[in-house]
């Protein structure tokens, strides 16, 4: 009998969520890195022909490989995005198969994964939570057909924690902070392999704000908004962020991207809502959280006038794969609590299994086990 090696993955990956989240330890990322080494042979052991995402990025590869260096590099001037080129070269070092250039790749989600649970989670039950919203916030379909910004999205995710270091104007300055280097350093980086990276430097205003509850009516009119009007002067922006990419997914607008993602979006954010003074208690940093998902709400709104803004949204709602952990951790301290989270999780797998047709993608692994 014949066994996908993705499937069998699946299962394993699937059984460490269940030992993580039963763990009684309170410091243990053995898990976490089970975890994310799971996500990279998932993702890095698809066939070619999953998704047209990779079809597109193998043929890339497939032209690359056959440049010398000195050709790669004159080639990768002429781009948008030099690194991407670049770096999908690399590969080809080793070997011209397609499935080490996949596996290059899936490090960069699965390693970007890593450092911002590790940094800012503390156990297992946490990160099982964290990477279980991986999968119902679409991340993980997203990552698995796409190369380019989910590289880009993973520098980011280790880019931020150098952000949150900068806590007065003066730390702006290059000269008193190192952390605001490194933070541009990584965000440049990102820009070179994927155009949108761009849209993060609004956490320069973000990271600057308080919360306050009436900008959840922002959030719920942008919607209505996003699905009734079209504007122009967004599609133009938009046209110029996204290039070639606007061309294929910006005229589409694919309802289970738009408004059941954004449904699942403002139950995560609500979820977190309810036990905001607690979180803000806890740690001031939950406060630019909160905001980052509700930024998230009015990106995800947005693919009613663009279907290519629900990308663009994880560069927001990602923060939901820590504050949900944290707002869970609050209500299992009581008893009523503890019920929410337990119903929160059967409906996480219930929605994933039986509802959702995209954020638990089916596919083929070019690897078989006897």
């Amino acid at each position: 009998m014949i066994f996908k090696l993705n499937v069998v993955i699946y299962i394993l990956f699937f059984l460490l969520l269940l030992i993580g989240y039963l763990s009684k330890k309170n410091s243990n990322n053995t898990i976490l890195k089970l975890l994310c080494f799971c996500i990279w042979l998932i993702i890095g052991l698809r066939n070619f022909d999953c998704f047209p995402d990779t079809m597109g990025y193998v043929s890339d590869f497939d032209y690359f490989k056959k440049m010398s260096l000195d050709k790669i590099w004159d080639f990768s001037k002429t781009k948008t995005e030099p690194l991407y080129v670049i770096l999908s070269w690399l590969p080809s070092i080793i070997s011209d198969n397609y499935q080490v250039f996949l596996l290059f790749w899936s490090l960069f989600p699965s390693i970007g994964l890593y450092f911002f649970c590790k940094q800012n989670l503390e156990t297992p039950k946490d990160y099982a939570v964290a990477f279980l919203i991986v999968f119902v916030l679409g991340y993980f379909a997203f990552v698995a057909s796409g190369i380019r910004q989910a590289a880009a999205l993973s520098l980011v995710m280790i880019s931020y924690r150098y952000l949150m270091k900068i806590t007065t104007s003066r730390d702006f300055l290059i000269a008193n902070n190192f952390a605001f280097i490194k933070f541009l350093a990584l965000i440049t980086i990102a820009f070179t392999i994927h155009n949108s990276t761009l849209v993060f430097l609004a956490v320069f205003f973000i990271r600057l704000l308080p919360f306050y509850s009436w900008y959840i009516l922002i959030a719920i009119g942008a919607v209505s908004i996003g699905n009734l009007f079209h504007l122009e002067q967004f599609t133009i922006v938009s046209a110029m962020l996204l290039g070639d990419r606007f061309d294929h997914y910006g005229t589409s607008i694919v309802s289970e991207l738009s408004l059941s993602g954004y449904f699942v979006q403002l139950f995560l954010f609500l979820l977190c809502y309810v036990k905001r003074a607690d979180l803000i208690y806890n740690s001031k940093e939950n406060v630019f959280f909160l905001n980052m998902m509700l930024v998230g709400l009015i990106f995800q709104a947005m693919t009613g006038v663009i279907g290519e803004m629900f990308r663009i949204a994880f560069y927001f709602n990602m923060f939901a794969m820590i504050l949900v952990p944290r707002a869970l951790a609050e209500y299992r301290k009581s008893r009523l609590g503890r019920f929410i989270v337990y119903l929160f999780i059967l409906s996480c797998f219930i929605y994933l299994f039986f509802l959702s047709s995209s954020n638990l993608p089916a596919y083929e692994s070019s690897i078989s086990l006897l």
